[in-house]
């Protein structure tokens, strides 16, 4: 921690948390723009304005924890440097390696074992942890097959 308590770790916190919110609601503004295809139930805004809602919710949620969190008399703690340095890492070391195993692999067990080593990574319990990542997963192999027809690789065992 830096030592920084009341209104100046507030901003510090809800600042960044406000920021996010904003981007999303640029983002789904942004999305209206988009022209609509006859004959399709989502066209090309659906995607970015569901990641634009979620900016929103989430960059919502980190403010006012930063509100709540000061006004209780607690401040929310950053990872210790050396573990953000190492979740920064794996963010993008991860990508540089999910895009050659994609295909062998397969989308799900592959984005289960990113999002598992990033959750990992920021200090959330192993089971937990493993529930959240097979659940993404799941979830967006579903939105991307079911709603929006896009087939995603199952893997040299096509499991899925």
């Amino acid at each position: 921690m830096t030592g920084r308590t009341g209104p100046s770790r507030m901003i510090a916190d809800a600042v960044p948390g406000l920021v996010v919110a904003a981007l999303g609601l640029v983002t789904v503004l942004g999305a209206r723009t988009l022209p609509t295809l006859p004959g399709l139930a989502y066209g090309p805004a659906f995607f970015p304005t569901v990641i634009g809602i979620v900016l929103v919710l989430l960059g919502g949620g980190i403010a006012t924890k930063a509100v709540r969190s000061t006004e209780a008399g607690t401040a929310i703690g950053p990872l210790p440097p050396p573990r953000r340095l190492v979740a920064a890492g794996w963010v993008v070391l991860g990508l540089l390696l999910y895009l050659p195993l994609l295909q062998p692999a397969g989308f799900v067990p592959l984005t289960t074992g990113y999002a598992l080593v990033l959750l990992l990574l920021l200090a959330v319990r192993p089971l937990p942890a493993l529930l959240y990542a097979a659940l993404l997963a799941l979830l967006v192999e579903r939105a991307f097959v079911k709603l929006l027809l896009v087939p995603l690789p199952a893997g040299a065992l096509g499991i899925w």
